[in-house]
């Protein structure tokens, strides 16, 4: 598998690590969602079981959920993962992945698990698999993917050596994703990711920006009053939840940055007005942020089972009550 440039040095060092034997046998490989922390993951599981073909491509990587069909077949090698149509790992399948952590190794050789995402996993299920984490089975590896460490029990994140895969600097990101197709617009594409290529690649391939011009003409629909928070939401909550709320989290900024601009100007160019205006901007500009805490709480807490048509009516309302 070749890995893209930003994530070389890691790699580099865990194939050191893995050469001397020094490698960890419990990690947590963590960041944004679409910085490539699952491909990550999987070319380290083809590394300790010796593959060379066998991996989904990066897109399917950074899915919600991988199909079953994409991953590789090995005998030694689990994906943890929430099963089809639920959001969370449950207990019962971290006892089953510690039944097959106790078999002997098919062809001599490590037993590799990928958790991913590792914050999917329940309560129970995590103390489940706390016990193997403190005292890993021979040759075993497990390899956790969170895109954030505040979601995890603590004593979970505390026994894994962590790898934090940040975001890549926008050219290299451009660079390796007109690589893989150069017709593509692909700074449009990470603009509309915050800067993360696997989410602008699944965007894309998911025809995201034409998604996006439907969310955009509903923030105008709301604006005149010919469509209700409700409304909007109800349809909402049927799309993809992580690219729709980066979205919104992205519009919402966006526009709390041009206010506070304009408020700046208006301070230099008209400061008496602007001095006797400030208690009624300060208050917008509060709710606003309030808003935006309230967007980002809900990208927090993908897959805990919330009724996200419910919240997002509660946040459209808000965001457009002063309008």
């Amino acid at each position: 598998m070749n890995l893209p440039s930003w994530l070389l040095e890691e790699s580099d060092r865990l194939a050191t690590l893995l050469e001397r034997g020094q490698l960890p046998h419990a990690l947590l490989i963590h960041g944004p969602i679409g910085v490539g922390r699952r491909l990550l993951a999987f070319w380290l599981m083809l590394r300790l079981l010796d593959l060379t073909t066998g991996s989904p491509d990066p897109a399917q990587l950074d899915s919600d959920r991988i199909a079953e069909e994409l991953l590789p077949v090995h005998p030694d090698f689990k994906l943890l993962q929430p099963l089809e149509d639920k959001q969370t790992i449950s207990v019962d399948q971290v006892r089953e992945l510690l039944r097959f952590l106790t078999l002997t190794s098919h062809q001599s050789g490590a037993k590799v698990v990928i958790v991913a995402p590792a914050q999917a996993m329940t309560i129970p299920a995590a103390n489940c698999l706390l016990k193997t984490l403190e005292e890993p089975t021979s040759n075993s590896y497990l390899i956790l993917v969170a895109d954030t460490l505040s979601r995890l029990p603590a004593t979970i994140v505390s026994r894994c050596q962590r790898i934090r895969v940040a975001l890549p600097d926008r050219l290299a990101a451009g660079n390796w994703l007109q690589d893989l197709n150069p017709d593509v617009d692909w700074q449009a594409a990470l603009e509309l990711s915050s800067g993360a290529p696997l989410a602008a690649l699944q965007y894309q391939q998911n025809e995201f920006p034409q998604l996006v011009a439907k969310m955009a003409s509903d923030l105008s629909a709301l604006q005149r009053r010919t469509k209700t928070p409700a409304n909007v939401a109800r349809r909402w909550a049927k799309y993809d939840q992580e690219p729709c709320l980066r979205w919104l989290f992205n519009q919402l900024s966006a526009e709390i940055r041009t206010h506070i601009s304009r408020h700046k100007q208006e301070l230099i160019t008209k400061p008496e007005v602007s001095r006797l205006q400030k208690s009624g901007e300060t208050l917008n500009i509060e709710s606003s942020f309030a808003v935006l805490r309230q967007i980002g709480e809900l990208r927090r807490s993908q897959g805990s089972g919330l009724n996200l048509e419910l919240h997002l009516t509660d946040v459209l309302t808000r965001w457009y009550a002063g309008e």
